[in-house]
């Protein structure tokens, strides 16, 4: 869905945006099971749009999941080995 909504963005477009916009679009993708990396000297902007063009999806390791719980605490996703799956029981009292 980020990569259809913002295909065809480049940098300057991000670039665009008021400073905070760009580093708080990039926490709330991670914090939702999208990944983008976070280095040192790495520019927010350019990871957005690396993760645009990018049509791989990347499947995060156990411990990148760790880092962004580390990070923020919160990672909403599948991937989350904290969160159990939720199941459907019929309740049989009537």
């Amino acid at each position: 869905l980020f990569r259809d909504e913002f295909n065809g963005w480049k940098e300057e477009h991000f670039d665009k945006a008021e400073i905070e916009v760009p580093t708080n679009l990039r926490n709330f993708l991670r914090q939702n099971g999208v990944y983008l990396m976070i280095k040192s000297g790495a520019l927010v902007n350019q990871e957005l749009c690396n993760t645009v063009e990018n049509p791989d999806y990347h499947e995060w390791t156990y411990d990148e999941i760790q880092q962004q719980l580390n990070r923020n605490g919160t990672f909403n996703s599948s991937h989350n080995p904290s969160v159990k799956p939720i199941q459907y029981e019929p309740n049989n009292n009537p």
